[in-house]
């Protein structure tokens, strides 16, 4: 928050002092607008100074005064609090009977088995295929590093071939 704070001062003292940079951007081109005139600073600074008049003056208002206030949202309050009294004890005895029963039959049966289940598939079938495909990685690998030689001619060789399979397999196919 301090940042774009920050940013949006620079940007408004920048914009202040170098006006140029925003009338420039401005759709209807050129903009003929000369903000420090005498009369741009004596309006802006009379706007200023009364705004400031008013605040001082108003300042003693602004302090807040030791009073009881009976707020709209009293009523609802109190409602409120007598109808949590009522029914207080049906739904504690709702929530321990039946929810309750509820929340062990679904979370614990249906969820957590559920969960069981998943992780024994991520344990057995993801897991494996992760560590085949790693381990089919390195064996790829130690075959493509005894084929490296640094020659430039052998790996256009090797890309020809591919190509030319890629072509004759094109071909069988149609």
């Amino acid at each position: 928050m301090l940042v774009a704070m920050g940013l949006a001062a620079v940007a408004c003292i920048l914009i202040g002092v170098f006006p140029g940079l925003l009338y420039g951007h401005l759709p209807h081109q050129p903009v003929d607008y000369a903000p420090y005139t005498l009369h741009h600073i004596a309006s802006t600074l009379g706007m200023l100074g009364f705004t400031a008049l008013g605040f001082l003056l108003l300042l003693k208002h602004l302090d807040p005064e030791p009073k009881i206030s009976l707020d709209t949202d009293w009523f609802y309050r109190r409602g409120t609090s007598a109808f949590v009294t009522v029914t207080q004890r049906p739904l504690a005895r709702l929530e321990y009977g039946f929810v309750g029963e509820i929340y062990e039959f679904v979370m614990r049966r249906l969820v957590l088995g559920a969960a069981g289940r998943f992780r024994e598939f991520d344990t057995r079938v993801v897991d494996s295929i992760a560590v085949g495909v790693g381990r089919l990685t390195q064996a790829v690998s130690q075959i493509l590093r005894t084929t490296v030689s640094g020659n430039a001619q052998h790996y256009g060789l090797f890309m020809a071939a591919g190509v030319l399979t890629l072509l004759a397999l094109a071909m069988l196919v149609r």
